[in-house]
């Protein structure tokens, strides 16, 4: 008898948790079309970080790619994260806000396909991919 009543103030206790607040989310990726200039076109990604956690990671030197799960694997080799780290020693912030940057050619081309804003805003609606060392955080977006 005793156990089970510790087994229901466990659930009881478990299940009111409140829900946690978001650590990380995607507040806004934004595509800055290059195509009429010589420089390769770029997705910036704010990724609201309110404990710190890629930040610190980031310092660390551990992020070492980004990319969008609504691409397909094979596609993902098309954009590669440009890490401010190695050229300004610092991440770029603004209030608990990082901002990465993909750096990308693969929207304009127009062998195989012409993209419009709208199916390029499509693909960057999606959750972001995070390789932290062997491991990747998805992020997804804000609520």
């Amino acid at each position: 008898m005793k156990k089970l009543f510790c087994l229901f103030v466990f659930l009881f206790l478990s299940c009111n948790k409140a829900p946690e607040s978001e650590k990380y989310c995607v507040e806004k990726v934004t595509y800055i079309n290059q195509k009429l200039n010589l420089i390769p076109s770029v997705i910036q990604i704010e990724i609201k970080d309110t404990e710190n956690f890629i930040f610190k990671n980031i310092e660390k030197g551990k992020l070492t790619n980004v990319f969008l799960y609504s691409l397909k694997k094979e596609d993902r080799y098309y954009f590669r994260y440009f890490d401010e780290m190695k050229i300004k020693g610092k991440p770029k912030t603004n209030n608990n806000t990082i901002i990465l940057t993909l750096v990308t050619g693969y929207f304009d081309t127009e062998i195989y396909h012409i993209w419009t804003k709208r199916e390029i805003n499509e693909v960057l609606k999606t959750d972001i991919g995070l390789v932290i060392g062997k491991d990747t955080l998805r992020v997804k977006k804000c609520k």
